[in-house]
């Protein structure tokens, strides 16, 4: 029996569908301000795309941290590109659901009764219901 028969977690495939759509609007809005400005396609910045569309949060950042804290150990986090950092949560999502059904499936392994304890259908079984009650138990 494959390990792959297991079902996805649900959880996890809602939090990749929404990922995978913030990948594509963060993706639409790279292109839209490259095409706006008539430049090159570049990958926004977590720390520009915060400064510009949140600009009151972002202040109450600045005023919390610190301007030297976010221009020194902060700025490879503020530099780094939006469009990256959504990958790899869905990667993470990802990988954390197939880890899950493996564990799933592994734990299923291990409470499943012997073979030599499960009773057997065979085909003289008078109706489905009993041959159903066979399996279930």
């Amino acid at each position: 029996m494959s390990v792959f028969r297991s079902k996805f977690p649900k959880t996890m495939l809602v939090i990749s569908v929404i990922l995978m759509l913030l990948i594509g609007a963060s993706l639409a809005h790279d292109q839209y301000a490259a095409q706006k400005d008539g430049s090159n396609f570049y990958f926004a910045h977590i720390g520009r795309v915060f400064e510009k569309y949140l600009p009151t949060l972002f202040e109450k950042f600045v005023n919390l941290v610190g301007m030297e804290r976010i221009n020194g150990p902060l700025e490879p986090l503020m530099t780094f590109p939006l469009t990256f950092v959504f990958i790899g949560l869905f990667a993470l999502t990802v990988l954390a659901g197939l880890l899950s059904m493996i564990i799933r499936k592994q734990s299923n392994f291990d409470t499943l009764p012997s073979s030599s304890k499960v009773p057997s259908v065979t085909k003289t079984a008078p109706s489905y219901k009993d041959r159903a009650l066979n399996r279930r138990h």
